[in-house]
């Protein structure tokens, strides 16, 4: 470890000696002169251990399933550099070189579109790593004969897509370097187009409304023509949002090429929404009866007048039992490819009306009622816990808390329910009855209210041992 130390820190004075000195010496390692080898990687490899010799190309290629992209693989070393990157919803494409012995772990995972929408979606988790051994290439002998060179495995300018160089994006807002630091207005689906000359080692986007769609990057040592775009960023978005998209050049530049800083181009964006087109709005909710304290999910769809989905901001407005209006639960932005969800608690029973503003005016569901069976906690006897048969006490709660409603107890027998004994709920909705002439062993109780107060009839069962 202290000889690798020891090696990486002469090889950075080395390396800002030739930053420094750019003109007077080579530009890149004597190991980049000697042959070398290509190591291809794919996510058969995931988790495993590889080994190259320094000047290698290690070239990685990860297919993502529709609607998402592998993030380019990453890994933290000054001394493992990215040649050339490809991103979009192909597969990630990224090819490395390190011309000294080092080690890096190169991670990457799958980034879902869905995931960055104002109503995002909940994405299987799944990632990539594999750990790259650089081992030292030995060094020809004198009286060896010169290997025959081979060429290069790093992609060129003229394999890339056409969208790299040439032609504008569909639907897109055109950037370049010099446009940084402005202000771009966008609406949501459309894209941002950056392109940059220089290596874009890394971009930077706020985590909602935003998706990298597509990356296009070619360092190859200056093999691509100085009228092409070295890196082309296409960001797209996918819902409301305000922040800056970043791009950062290659650290690399600082040890090889330019004997300078990394740079930044930041470039401010707002991502606004389109009027809506909605001429109908609906209210479902898949559980339509629940327990109080479950949250049910409730979807608003938006319709056009042709019954294809619509676009817009929806507004849910809720009224429960004994409300006389409708109070705003929140505000979610629908962009046309799918409903929106709220995550909702009702205690009692709950209308929902979802509300859309057009430039039409005001469009609004028809209303969708959650019905909410009381939910009865027991908290004695416990489960399995032991009970006195002659005077068992059986308390706990409702939820709501409704004061001043019958409560119940029944012993559940092979005939039915037997009847035991009833009480009263207090002010504060608590329960304490006694019951006896229980039979002894392991026995099944109900308890139960019949409670209207804007809920339905709610019960629970408890199993005891009676003594």
């Amino acid at each position: 470890m202290r000889a690798r130390a020891a090696q990486r820190a002469g090889a950075t004075l080395l390396a800002v000696a030739a930053g420094a000195l750019a003109l007077l010496g080579p530009r890149i390692p004597a190991a980049a002169q000697s042959p070398s080898t290509t190591r291809y990687v794919t996510e058969a490899d995931n988790g495993r251990e590889i080994h190259v010799r320094a000047g290698d190309l290690v070239h990685v290629t990860l297919v993502p399933p529709a609607g998402a992209r592998w993030t380019p693989p990453a890994g933290q070393d000054d001394f493992f550099f990215r040649q050339w990157l490809s991103l979009d919803d192909r597969a990630t494409t990224a090819v490395y070189r390190s011309f000294w012995e080092t080690e890096v772990v190169l991670r990457s995972g799958l980034d879902y579109e869905c995931a960055h929408r104002a109503d995002p979606c909940v994405a299987p988790a799944r990632s990539f790593s594999v750990r790259v051994v650089v081992d030292p290439r030995p060094e020809p002998s004198a009286s060896a004969s010169p290997a025959p060179s081979s060429p290069s495995a790093s992609p060129s300018c003229r394999e890339q897509p056409p969208s790299m160089t040439t032609g504008p994006v569909d639907n897109a807002v055109e950037v370049t370097e010099e446009d940084a630091g402005t202000k771009v207005p966008l609406v949501v689906g459309q894209r941002l187009s950056i392109r940059v000359r220089t290596v874009a080692y890394d971009v930077g986007a706020p985590a909602s409304g935003m998706f990298v769609d597509r990356w296009y990057v070619d360092d190859d040592n200056g093999s691509c023509s100085s009228s092409s775009p070295r890196s082309h960023v296409v960001v797209h978005s996918v819902g409301p949002s305000t922040g800056e998209v970043v791009v950062t050049d290659s650290g690399v530049c600082d040890y090889f090429l330019c004997g300078r800083p990394s740079y930044e181009w930041r470039y401010p964006v707002e991502v606004t929404a389109p009027p809506s087109n909605a001429a109908a709005a609906e209210v479902v909710t898949t559980s339509p009866r629940i327990t109080a304290g479950n949250s049910p999910r409730v979807d608003a769809h938006l319709t056009t007048a042709s019954g294809s989905p619509a676009h817009g901001y929806v507004t849910l407005y809720s009224r429960a039992w004994g409300e006389e209006a409708y109070r705003m639960v929140g505000t979610k932005y629908a962009d046309g490819r799918r409903s929106v969800s709220f995550l909702v608690r009702p205690l009692t029973q709950t209308a929902y009306v979802a509300v859309v503003q057009t430039p039409g005016g005001r469009v609004a569901s028809p209303s969708r009622v959650v019905f909410v069976h009381a939910r009865v906690l027991v908290e004695h006897p416990a489960a399995n816990g032991g009970l006195d048969g002659k005077a068992a006490p059986f308390t706990g709660s409702l939820l709501p808390a409704i004061p001043n409603v019958p409560v119940g107890v029944s012993l559940v027998t092979a005939d039915g329910l037997r009847y035991l004994a009833q009480g009263r709920t207090g002010a504060d909705g608590r329960f304490g009855i006694r019951a006896g002439g229980i039979p002894a062993g392991w026995q099944t109780f109900v308890v139960y209210t019949s409670a209207r107060a804007g809920t339905l009839r709610g019960s629970t069962r408890v199993r005891a041992q009676v003594a």
